[in-house]
């Protein structure tokens, strides 16, 4: 990653259902955000900070690998939201329209840099295994990372309000989305798990309830509407602590996994020296071992 871009990569614990014969299956989500944000010449609007069109003269570019996320980052970047805004806005959109590699459960790295200062920064809040699992666990699930971690590094890098990011990602699963060809292609890959388990049945069922989702079919989230809701209102520890939390847990112990309440009170996030290569004028930085996304 370039001095003037920054990156961020989420590999994501996937539900049960989505595992493969091995009990685990991980995904790598990749989002490249590479944004100029005050470059000479750009001209003030009428429009206010965080309204779509407030950037005028603006070059800078977002990637993901579902269209409605990557439409979400350029609204954010076109609001006059900085990299990490489009970034953390792109991750909850992607929680909501590709979950199969973005969901709330997972966990990941990212680097940041701060144009004022001249720092670069890894972030790292992987997924992680509970203090101790208990022995009737015969699903252990890891400790979700992702929401904290994307409030942390909003804390830091994020120049629009935090409420303004997670409500894309929420107005997505509230009113629903057409599926995208990316998402149809994961569903297919695994619908026989998904079938198999009532509760993912009936999220991604077809509106006529006879099969899955297909590609161009209108997918509602009510209840994850709902988590992304007291997650804009409340902030990270809404996620981590309180009425919430305790029904996570109930949960994940009756799906056989092995979380407890202090294992979510207690996750935090970490940051890290990053590597540092020069190439020629320029210094590339990479999020250090063990990050799943470092060598991408």
């Amino acid at each position: 990653m370039s001095e003037r871009s920054m990156r961020c990569s989420m590999a994501n614990d996937l539900n049960n259902s989505w595992k493969g014969s091995d009990g685990r299956r991980w995904r790598q989500f990749a989002a490249l955000v590479a944004a100029t944000l005050w470059l000479a010449g750009c001209g003030s609007t009428d429009e206010e900070l965080g309204t779509v069109g407030y950037v005028k003269g603006f070059l800078g570019g977002v990637a993901a690998d579902e269209p409605h996320a990557a439409q979400t980052g350029r609204d954010v970047l076109a609001a006059g939201g900085s990299a990490a805004d489009a970034v953390v806005a792109m991750y909850f959109a992607s929680a909501v329209t590709l979950p199969s590699a973005a969901s709330l459960g997972g966990g990941g790295v990212c680097v940041g840099f701060d144009s004022a200062s001249g720092e670069v920064q890894a972030l790292e809040f992987f997924a992680r295994r509970p203090m101790r699992i208990d022995g009737k666990a015969d699903r252990p699930a890891a400790v979700p990372g992702n929401i904290r971690g994307f409030f942390a590094f909003h804390a830091r890098y994020g120049r629009l309000p935090w409420p303004q990011l997670i409500s894309p990602g929420e107005t997505l699963a509230r009113f629903g989305f057409r599926v995208s060809r990316a998402l149809a292609r994961d569903i297919n890959q695994v619908g026989r798990a998904l079938a198999a388990e009532p509760e993912t049945r009936r999220t991604f069922s077809a509106p006529d309830g006879d099969a899955l989702v297909a590609e161009g079919d209108l997918l509602r989230q009510v209840e994850l509407a709902a988590v992304l809701a007291r997650v804009r209102a409340e902030g990270a520890g809404a996620f981590y602590a309180g009425p919430f939390a305790r029904q996570f847990v109930e949960a994940a112990q009756a799906a056989g996994g092995g979380i407890t309440s202090s294992d979510l009170r207690d996750y935090t996030p970490t940051w890290r020296e990053t590597i540092a290569v020069p190439m020629g004028n320029e210094t590339a930085h990479f999020a250090p071992p063990p990050a799943v996304g470092g060598a991408v």
